[in-house]
């Protein structure tokens, strides 16, 4: 019983959360329609914030069991600078970057960074035993 209040709480806030981005943008769209102004917006860094939440965000979610592990948040503190040094730059250099993008490069992030950081743990965790 108590794991369906959590699935209904958490069901909530993913509702919550989505309304909240809704709300943003159709007020966002609101605000240039009224100026008169085209939307030019690049999209560089709100691919890669929303791909690191995907990302990272669901790291934490799957790795909750080591979360009092200070090894655990070094890697994913690494973890995240590489993302936005590595990701970043590249995006930077595109003219116009598809909000699709978080779809394609958030599933291919997560083939990497789960693996890489089960890596990174299991050596942490050999070299304090």
């Amino acid at each position: 019983m108590k794991q369906d209040q959590h699935a209904a709480r958490d069901f909530l806030l993913y509702i919550a959360i989505g309304l909240l981005v809704a709300a943003f943008a159709a007020s966002y769209g609101f605000y240039l329609a009224r100026k008169g102004v085209e939307p030019n917006f690049k999209n560089d860094w709100s691919v890669t914030i929303a791909t690191a939440a995907l990302v990272f965000g669901y790291a934490i979610k799957s790795h909750w069991q080591l979360r009092r592990l200070w090894s655990f948040w070094a890697a994913w503190f690494a973890l995240l600078i590489a993302h936005f040094a590595i990701l970043l730059p590249l995006l930077s250099r595109m003219e116009k970057v598809p909000l699709v993008l978080i779809g394609v490069i958030g599933p291919l992030e997560i083939l990497v960074a789960y693996p890489l950081m089960d890596f990174i743990m299991e050596r942490l965790d050999s070299r304090n035993n």
